[in-house]
């Protein structure tokens, strides 16, 4: 076993040390994400927001990075198009976002290796093998949560992967219902 293999998160949680979290539209977030995203004319893309509020405590550069890597391996995982669907849902306390595409799933022997630093099914020079195990480690330091299904069996059903995160609204301090008080006891 070799070094890399003994401690594969080190490198991951050592480049997300010091998440800063602020106020942030996620729906802003996953906009900008989608216009810079490259994709063939082939992948047709839709984006369905059911959000009331979409303001909440991330860090929202390393989300978006995440959405960005979620969203570049969808678009690969469908070399001869299909649709890519990302839908934004919230309620008070969290976001849940889903990245689905059309594409030729992940198959059942590789799922579990799918969250492995430098596990990746791309030919040597066309993947790092980072993309999603460097957008969960965002999601878990957002305390949130990451879960991905897929069918690479076409017999079994449509092929295609859904990855969704759920992030909590994070630390939201509302003025008008709080009160500070201070005490100056010295004359």
């Amino acid at each position: 076993m070799n070094e890399r293999s003994q401690h594969p998160d080190e490198s991951i949680l050592s480049q997300l040390q010091g998440v800063k979290k602020r106020r942030a539209n996620v729906v802003d977030i996953v906009n900008g994400v989608v216009e810079s995203l490259p994709r063939p004319d082939s992948v047709r893309l839709s984006v369905e927001k059911s959000i009331a509020d979409p303001i909440m405590w991330i860090d929202g550069e390393r989300v978006g990075k995440a959405l960005f890597d979620l969203m570049v391996n969808a678009v690969e995982a469908m070399p001869d198009g299909g649709s890519l669907n990302i839908s934004i849902e919230g309620d008070r306390i969290q976001v849940i976002i889903t990245i689905r595409d059309t594409g030729k799933g992940i198959s059942r022997e590789n799922m579990n290796s799918i969250l492995v630093p430098f596990f990746t099914t791309k030919p040597a020079g066309e993947g790092t093998g980072l993309g999603l195990p460097t957008a969960y480690a965002t999601v878990k330091m957002h305390e949130g949560k990451f879960s991905v299904e897929s069918n690479a069996d076409p017999e079994a059903g449509p092929t295609g992967t859904a990855v969704t995160i759920a992030l909590p609204r994070g630390n939201q301090v509302y003025l008008h219902s709080s009160r500070l008080i201070i005490h100056d006891d010295e004359e």
